[in-house]
């Protein structure tokens, strides 16, 4: 699968690893065709068609990268969510023309990419790579060599006119980014039935989306309910009492909008022990309330909260420790008790150095499943 740039300063194209990075992938492409819509607060109502386009290159550093993908072009904003960072341990920041994730902090990702200008390992474990240049890098230079202003932004800045996504391949062909959990809208069928004495309208609910509610008599004058919001105790579906509609009117008109984010999981149960080069086990504990035990050599503390990402053929834990810093532990399943691990360490904790990543293995009881 391929994504075609056509830019102001040119045309170049990256190959897309929707295989090691598909939850990335369905996400770039969905927002470059338009098949993942966003939901606009302020007119209350979907953002549909290519997102990328007339979208400026805002940031670029000869030598290091170009950035792009932020719609008001200072690098501030993006489509309204953030999906999870999708790391591999087989992808890292080893030359020019990798495809990344820009974020500003872990699982802050969302519409803004860059693209490498050469080696820049600091990155590994912090952004996902997602693809490479494989036609056009010299175009991509060439904006790298731009004059630039202040926050390192070009005096003339390229626009991105349109990204069209190629699929070659049966399996590039049928590859679907609403398959994937990322963040769309859905309209979910409502169905009327009678409960005693009681008229109800019920709809399907998922753990991870919120519901926006309207509801009618006379198709005229609407009501908006938006207090169903996503939990990971939420139940399987959600009933409206109608009945005072059907008593009034002899009618009820309901229209149920589903603002899905990516998916989190209860993993309760679950046993890991985390071997990092140079360090001694972590073994970790989850419990009820989305907490846990921790030990770490002779030390030992609880899990304060965190949260579990499944992502195909990896998952992500971050999580939150009384007595470590927080980790992003980026686990690779090789099978469903063990696997490779790439943990990053976004922040300090009472002092103790900067953001870093280390890798390492894992093994578990058992690989979560999704509520």
């Amino acid at each position: 699968m391929y994504a075609v740039f056509t830019t102001s300063s040119g045309e170049f194209t990256a190959k897309l690893y929707h295989d090691q990075t598909p939850i990335t992938v369905a996400n770039f492409v969905g927002l470059a065709e338009g098949s993942v819509h966003r939901w606009d607060n302020e007119d209350s109502e979907p953002i549909t068609g290519p997102y990328y386009d007339g979208i400026i290159f805002h940031r670029v550093i000869s030598g290091f990268m170009i950035q792009g993908g932020s719609p008001n072009g200072l690098g501030t904003d993006g489509p309204g969510y953030s999906i999870p960072d999708e790391i591999s341990p087989d992808l890292k920041h080893t030359k020019a023309g990798q495809l990344s994730m820009a974020n500003s902090g872990p699982n802050s990702g969302g519409s803004q990419f860059f693209i490498t200008l050469g080696a820049a390992a600091w990155l590994d474990g912090k952004h996902a790579i997602f693809g490479e240049i494989v036609d056009g890098q010299s175009i991509v230079n060439a904006i790298g060599d731009l004059p630039t202003g202040t926050a390192d932004r070009p005096n003339n800045p390229p626009v991105i006119e349109s990204i069209t996504i190629v699929r070659e391949g049966e399996e590039a062909a049928q590859f679907n980014p609403r398959d994937y959990e990322v963040p769309n809208i859905g309209y979910p069928k409502v169905e009327f039935h009678e409960d005693g004495e009681q008229y109800v309208a019920s709809f399907d609910r998922r753990t991870n989306a919120d519901y926006i509610i309207r509801r009618t008599e006379d198709l005229d004058s609407w009501e908006t309910d938006d207090s169903v919001t996503g939990s990971l105790s939420a139940p399987s579906s959600h009933d409206i009492d109608v009945t005072e509609d059907i008593s009034d009117s002899g009618s009820s008109f309901i229209e149920v909008t589903e603002l899905s984010y990516p998916k989190t999981i209860d993993a309760v149960g679950t046993q890991l022990t985390i071997k990092l080069e140079g360090n001694d086990d972590i073994s970790i504990t989850l419990n009820e309330d989305i907490e846990g035990t921790y030990t770490f050599g002779e030390s030992e503390g609880t899990v304060n909260g965190y949260l579990w990402f499944p992502m195909v053929s990896r998952d992500q834990l971050f999580i939150s420790f009384s007595g470590l810093r927080n980790m992003q532990l980026h686990l690779t399943w090789s099978n469903d008790t063990e696997g490779r691990v790439v943990a990053h360490l976004p922040d300090t904790f009472q002092g103790a150095g900067n953001a870093f990543t280390v890798e390492g293995t894992f093994t578990a009881n058992s690989r979560p499943t999704e509520n």
